[in-house]
């Protein structure tokens, strides 16, 4: 927020909030924050962890619907690129109708030049007492995981691989301009053969 000159004071949406952790980073920043996830079970964690300035609702990023409305919308930690290609765009559509005149888009994302050529990997977590089996391998278009919970509940996610040059141009097709590229959360400056994260910032 530093690095783009974002006063405090501001609407900020945080898309995919999670539990809340950034959210809670933004409004002590002095931001109104809203928080929007599909978890019903984050969302349910947020509210009692709700201060005044900050608002959290179970919704869906391919219905947001809402108009200028937010000064800043964040992305954050690979929450994007996890439904098929036009839903995918659909999403940053939506963010752009969402964003006031001259709003930002944060978009974080992983290096997908890095993953491309994943090799299969598997570890085991054991928490709370549970056996967590952890699958992690590569597709022609995806980086996937399956998660073997005590080996008798299966969860499997995948991930668009989406280069940034992929998400340069859908960020262009969505009408955003592109202002700056980041490799890093040190806020380096992207390199795609090097850059773990490719984090883009854009303007309405």
């Amino acid at each position: 927020m530093e690095a783009l000159h974002v006063p405090p004071g501001l609407e900020v949406l945080d898309l995919a909030c999670g539990r809340g952790r950034h959210a809670r980073i933004l409004h002590r920043m002095g931001h109104r924050v809203t928080g929007l996830d599909i978890a019903p079970r984050n969302i349910e964690y947020c509210l009692r962890h709700t201060l005044p300035g900050m608002q959290f609702q179970v919704g869906d990023m391919r219905r947001l619907n809402d108009s200028d409305a937010f000064d800043v919308v964040l992305l954050l930690f690979t929450s994007f690129g996890y439904f098929s290609d036009a839903e995918n765009t659909g999403v940053l559509e939506n963010v752009y109708r969402a964003l006031r005149k001259g709003g930002l888009l944060i978009l974080d994302f992983f290096n997908a030049r890095l993953l491309a050529g994943t090799e299969r990997t598997e570890s085991i977590k054991i928490i709370h007492g549970h056996r967590y089996r952890i699958v992690k391998y590569a597709t022609n278009n995806h980086i996937c995981k399956d998660i073997f919970v005590d080996e008798d509940t299966a969860f499997h996610e995948k991930v668009r691989l989406y280069s940034a040059q992929d998400l340069r141009e859908m960020l262009q097709k969505s009408h955003f301009e592109i202002l700056q590229e980041w490799g890093s959360y040190a806020l380096d400056p992207f390199d795609e053969a090097a850059s773990q994260r490719c984090i883009l910032s854009a303007r309405k």
